[in-house]
């Protein structure tokens, strides 16, 4: 049975249940998270059969009546909008909520706020500032891997763990 015919049949017994009419109230979220690996960005023409079945299915699921009648949603998760086929994010049956990247002072308070942020001497040869300007276009999820790996493995910028002095430049012969 599809999932169409599902619903169908799930409204077909709700409604008719007990002889009253009555609406199914599902409180349901579908959430997909990295959303772009099942429906990515690019030409509808150049996607391949699966992608494009892919795309087809979400778009109906999207247009249905019955799937609008009930209470339900379909969550698309990814880290950028643009990853995100356009014939998804673009539809008028589609609402897109697009989270910004953080701003400098943003990711600055960020790595100032994050725990042992007052030993990144320890660990980095920026400081918060500098972590700030050269991170733009990082995620706070992104940055907080950045951070924590560099703590674990003790340097961030080039300077070998446990060494104070700054890391000597390469030269090339």
């Amino acid at each position: 049975m599809s999932f169409a015919q599902t619903l169908d049949h799930a409204w077909w017994l709700a409604s008719r249940s007990a002889g009253v009419v009555a609406y199914l109230l599902l409180s349901v979220a579908v959430i997909l998270d990295q959303a772009s690996y099942l429906f990515p960005a690019g030409e509808p023409g150049r996607a391949s059969l699966q992608t494009s079945s892919q795309v087809v299915t979400m778009l109906n699921w999207a247009m249905s009546p019955h799937v609008k009648r009930l209470n339900m949603a379909f969550v698309l998760v990814d880290e950028k909008l643009a990853d995100l086929s356009d014939r998804v994010s673009g539809n008028p049956h589609v609402a897109t909520i697009e989270v910004p990247l953080p701003t400098e002072q943003e990711r600055a308070a960020f790595v100032q706020s994050s725990p042992g942020a007052a030993a990144i001497a320890d660990f980095s040869d920026f400081d918060t500032a500098q972590l700030a300007t050269l991170t733009a276009g990082m995620s706070l999820a992104d940055l907080n891997v950045l951070v924590q790996s560099a703590r674990e493995n003790g340097k961030l910028g080039g300077r070998p763990k446990g060494s104070k002095n700054k890391p000597k430049p390469q030269t090339t012969r």
